[in-house]
């Protein structure tokens, strides 16, 4: 659970106001729980949109995600839809590092899309193209327009 409250839905203009960061629970659809870190947010429940700025931290079970923001799109009951992070886009999970300067997570989808440079490395090797899909569950990434390095053992 990421943030605790109710948020104010009556239709009152109050609840047309972009939400404080203690207003909102954003949720996602399996576990482990997502923990989001930012020196900034800024909240909209009438649009399900949160956005963090300044060194953005994303965690989730064995999942690191930084980026100079990060745009949340959540339902009405706060789960996360799609995040999209911007700028300096660099994510770990356990052997792999995927950077670039635009990256998705399509959570129907369980992918993440990387765009802007797009890199994947393990070990040593490495895949560059211009766009590059990973899929979280199970191994399975695809690339349009790839190149790939397989270093030594």
């Amino acid at each position: 659970m990421l943030l605790a409250s109710d948020p104010v839905s009556d239709g009152s203009p109050a609840s047309a106001a972009p939400a404080t960061a203690t207003e909102v629970e954003l949720r996602v659809a399996s576990t482990p729980e997502l923990v989001i870190e930012a020196e900034n947010s800024t909240w909209s429940l009438s649009e399900g949109k949160a956005v963090f700025t300044g060194k953005v931290t994303a965690t989730r079970g064995s999942l690191l995600l930084t980026c100079d923001s990060l745009e949340v799109q959540h339902d009405d009951g706060g789960e996360v839809q799609i995040a999209l992070a911007l700028g300096n886009v660099e994510i770990q999970r356990e052997g792999w590092k995927a950077t670039g300067g635009r990256a998705t997570l399509d959570q129907g989808e369980g992918s993440l899309i990387l765009t802007e440079s797009p890199r994947l490395e393990e070990g040593g090797n490495w895949l560059v193209g211009e766009r590059i899909r990973v899929f979280l569950e199970g191994e399975r990434v695809e690339c349009e327009r790839c190149k790939l390095s397989i270093g030594a053992p």
